[in-house]
């Protein structure tokens, strides 16, 4: 194309010797400057894609966990507004929770509540 006279100050000045004394033409350098630009566009449109997908699939966990929130709430209700007395209440919290005994435990369990006396021979 054609030249063109612009002004620099005496920083910019300093700093287009710096880029010549390295090889660097000022249109090169302007060149480089809008390819830069052009790449971190494009570099930030993907990571803007990628923290929305985590966002996303943080989104849709929060929400499962609200409903399964909800559903607990609302048994809590039930048994809070139901009729039945505290020991049955405790009982039946114990039942739904308290479900982690291994089978070795159960059959324990079984083997205690066994009455020989009541339950085989009948005395």
């Amino acid at each position: 194309m054609g030249e063109k006279t612009i002004e620099l100050t005496e920083e910019q000045m300093e700093k287009v010797q710096v880029l010549e004394e390295n090889g660097i033409s000022v249109g090169d350098a302007i060149d480089l400057l809008f390819k830069f630009r052009e790449d971190i566009l494009e570099h930030s449109n993907e990571l803007i894609d990628q923290r929305l997908t985590e966002v996303t699939n943080q989104k849709s966990e929060l929400q499962k966990q609200i409903e399964e929130l909800d559903k607990e709430m609302e048994e809590f209700n039930k048994l809070k507004e139901s009729p039945i007395d505290v020991y049955e209440k405790t009982k039946m919290l114990q039942d739904q929770y308290n479900d982690k005994k291994s089978y070795e435990i159960k059959v324990q369990d079984v083997k205690r509540e066994i009455s020989w006396a009541n339950d085989f021979f009948k005395f």
